[in-house]
């Protein structure tokens, strides 16, 4: 079923800064750009790379070590992970000075996401395959409850009824009651699943979400925005919080696969700058 956007590849990049750097409460967005650029703004980038800021302070002085993962998919997504270390180093743009991640900082060590040593890139390691995601769903099949703990903003599109006369931000969900009714939350997971799926040449088949399905959510919006490189404040502001499930042992194994994929790729709109990102615990 996810055969077309697996195996998924990770590596955590640890860089030291030289200079001292704001990037704001959330980082994605400008560390997005400033990777993009290293790599030359790879026409593979949006379909075969996402990512992860590891740090959640607003600011770094001069030695402050920034954490980081890439996560990328199939061939060409390892290839780009390969790249990025011999990139950094012969990257030589006109950094715009500011832009809180640029020609500041020096890669400083490699190691798997867990944070294990990695001594090169030769062998970019697997962080999910069908065989793991098969053994994660296994471990959801024992849970009675999920929590579902979103940590970067999720910008997801109000249901198409609620949204035609509307333009711009009054678009997204903004209240929880938006992103909860009708399980609008898990349909935009499917969505964004699906997408992906399908620009990799595969296709999702049906998944049915169950009727009974019971959840809650404890929500609240932040703002948040970067500049790109032609100056341009991009928002990249989004719901975080938690969403807490009930009734997982009447989901099928095919729902539970999709939900653990959604936590490796993100989603809704800037998934791909690391927004709508989350991690499910047991409750």
């Amino acid at each position: 079923m996810f055969s077309s956007i697996l195996p998924l590849y990770g590596v955590r990049f640890e860089m030291v800064f030289t200079e001292s750097s704001t990037p704001g409460q959330f980082h994605q967005g400008a560390l997005t750009a400033w990777l993009r650029t290293v790599l030359g703004n790879s026409e593979h980038f949006t379909n075969c790379m996402c990512l992860e800021s590891l740090q959640n302070q607003s600011h770094f002085k001069t030695g402050d070590v920034y954490r980081f993962a890439v996560l990328g998919i199939g061939a060409q997504g390892k290839d780009l992970i390969a790249r990025i270390p011999s990139e950094i180093l012969m990257c030589r743009p006109c950094w715009d000075s500011a832009m809180p991640f640029r020609d500041n900082w020096l890669l400083r060590s490699i190691s798997h996401v867990d944070g294990t040593p990695l001594q090169s890139l030769n062998e970019v390691p697997e962080v999910l395959n069908t065989a793991l995601l098969q053994q994660q769903v296994a471990q959801l099949q024992t849970w009675t409850h999920i929590t579902m703990r979103i940590n970067t903003p999720l910008r997801v599109l109000k249901d198409l009824g609620n949204r035609q006369k509307m333009r711009g931000e009054q678009r997204y969900c903004h209240e929880v009651r938006d992103l909860m009714t009708d399980h609008l939350w898990l349909t935009r997971i499917l969505d964004t699943l699906r997408k992906l799926i399908e620009n990799h040449a595969g296709e999702l088949p049906t998944i049915h979400i169950p009727a009974s399905l019971i959840a809650k959510a404890e929500m609240h919006w932040v703002n948040a925005s970067y500049k790109s490189s032609v100056r341009k404040i991009q928002p990249m502001g989004g719901l975080i919080g938690h969403i807490e499930i009930d009734d997982v042992v009447n989901w099928s194994p095919e729902l539970l696969a999709a939900l653990v994929a959604g936590s490796y790729f993100g989603f809704g709109q800037r998934r791909v700058f690391g927004n709508g990102r989350y991690q499910l615990h047991e409750r």
